[in-house]
This record gives structure tokens, sequence and C-alpha cells, in this order.
């Protein structure tokens, strides 16, 4: 690519901090221990993601993600994969930046860069549909899930009162969106035990159990809580809990199959599961680690109202 067209890339993408903190300012609280924690993930997040707009060079793009440290590496990508993502649109799809880069060098990041996918989508305010069906069958709603994180993220207000629903999504995706919701409010509350279900309680009653399952992703991904809190978390989550739990064990496989360890993502599953990460993986991973379609065909899992992701999904939640 000609240094111009460089340059005009990374005018147009390049997120200035200012707007960053605008949005930070506004709907975050980030003066507390949690909220400087979240603070610094989130700048993990744009790092990575601005890591694409240097160079095309995949190899470089990847040694430099892989400086993160092991709690911040999965953030890292994710913002890559959002970046990527939006290069391709960016070009009328006449690129294929992100699914070359995860083939060759993001394989054990499929968890993050999925959902930062669906980030680009929802950054340029577009319909994410039509691409599902181009997606892995079994991963491709983790990309809804990063459309609803964002939506969740920077238009909060739009859903704050528990009746918006997602915009041009239908069927199961609704459900992956509440997903990504769920897994929001973990930043827009600051970890925030308390105002997190309280926020939970305005939904109705069958979009609670995958909001849940959201905030139980990244509480035991992201979190910095002590055991305290944790307990309370068990406590508050009910009748939800084992929805609770089935997005902490999904945390824990992202984590161990990435190779990407934490202090936090371990204690939470002790607490909660009572299984280290990797007996967790152990128990739980196949559906993870097999990433071969087999049978399964993107187009028609989207039509359907238990695909399987869903299946896999309630399978974790029935074994509580």
């Amino acid at each position: 690519m000609s240094f111009l067209l460089q340059n005009i890339r990374k005018k147009i993408l390049t997120v200035p901090d200012r707007q960053v903190e605008a949005v930070r300012t506004k709907y975050h609280d980030y003066e507390t221990p949690q909220g400087i924690w979240l603070k610094n993930i989130g700048n993990s997040f744009f790092q990575g993601y601005h890591i694409i707009l240097k160079t095309d060079n995949y190899s470089q793009m990847r040694e430099e993600l892989n400086q993160f440290d092991d709690f911040m590496r999965g953030f890292a990508f994710e913002g890559a994969g959002m970046s990527l993502k939006l290069l391709d649109i960016l070009s009328f799809h006449r690129h294929n930046h992100f699914s070359s880069f995860l083939k060759e060098h993001g394989k054990k990041h499929i968890y993050t860069m999925y959902v930062g996918f669906g980030l680009a989508f929802a950054r340029l305010h577009i319909p994410i549909n039509s691409a599902l069906k181009k997606l892995h069958p079994k991963f491709m709603w983790l990309a809804v899930d990063g459309y609803g994180f964002y939506e969740g993220s920077f238009r909060w207000p739009r859903y704050a009162k528990g009746k918006s629903l997602a915009p041009h999504l239908r069927g199961y995706a609704q459900r992956a969106f509440d997903q990504g919701l769920g897994r929001s409010l973990w930043f827009v509350k600051s970890g925030n035990i308390e105002e997190i279900a309280k926020v939970i309680k305005k939904f109705p009653t069958r979009r609670q159990q995958d909001f849940w399952s959201g905030a139980g992703f990244a509480c035991t991904y992201a979190g910095k809580v002590d055991d305290d809190k944790l307990h309370k978390l068990l406590e508050i989550s009910e009748p939800h809990r084992s929805h609770l739990l089935q997005g902490a064990v999904f945390a824990a496989i992202a984590r161990t199959d990435a190779g990407l360890p934490a202090a936090n993502t371990n204690r939470v599953c002790q607490i909660f599961l009572q299984k280290s990460p990797e007996e967790v993986f152990q128990k739980q991973g196949n559906f993870f680690i097999d990433l071969d379609h087999g049978k399964l065909d993107a187009r028609e899992e989207i039509k359907k109202e238990k695909p399987a992701y869903e299946e896999w999904r309630r399978s974790v939640q029935e074994s509580f």
C-alpha cells in the first residue's frame, strides 16, 4: 500500500484518545480501583487496534500484539480484529485482511477476534446479518456478541431502560446480542455488582439470563474482584446462576485455549466452579477445540432457534 493510502487509512480509522475518554467520563465511573483496572484493559484494546493501522505486514502485527502480557493480550487481539475488519469493509471487501490474519496468526485468539469482527460493524452502524454467513458456523455468534458489546459500551443510554432490542437482528442473533450487552455492563458499571444486578432486572425475564451469561464472562475474563464480591455475585445472580456460571466457563476456556492464564480467572473458577481453568477446559472445551465445520452450515445455523453454539451453552448450564 502506498504511503499516501496508509496515511489516509490511519486518519480515517484512528480513534483519538479524547473520543474514548469522552465516552468513559459520560457513562463510566473510572475513579474506583476496578474502574482504573478496566480503563487499562481499554487502553490495551485500542493499542492493539492501532497496531494494525501502522503496517501491512501480518508478521509484524503478530509480533507487536504478542508483546502484551498474558492478561492483556486477548484484549489487544480483540482490538486488532476490529481494525482488520474495518479495513476490509472500507475497501468494499476487495481485501480480506481479517480472515487472512486469523488463519495465519490468530487461530488461538478466535474468540476475541470474532468479537472484534462484530465491533467493526457496530462502529460503522451497519447490519451484520449477511456477514455471518461467511463466518465459522459455531463461532459466528461471537461476532454478534461483539456487536452487542459495542452498543452497550458506547450507546448505553439507548438500552438503559431495558426496552430496546438489537437493531437489524432476528432470531438467535438477538440473544447473542444480549450476551454482549451483558458483558458490556461490567465495563459500563465498572464492576459494581449491585448496579449490574439492578440494571439487569430492568429487562424482561426472558432476556436476563443472557445478560447474566455476559456478566459472568466479563467477570472471569476481565474482572479483578475480591472473594467477598464474587460470593455476592453468586448470590444476587439467582435465579440465573447457571447462566452466570456458563459465562465463567466460556471465559476460562477462551483464556486456556489461547494460552493466556490469569490469576483472577483462576480465582473465579475456584470460587464459582471449584475447578481450575485447566480442569474446566478439559471437561467443557471439546466444542471449542473442534474448529472443523463438520456438517454445520452457517446459513442453516442462522435459521435455528437453538444453533450448535446455543446447544453448547445449554449443556454447560445444565451441568450446574
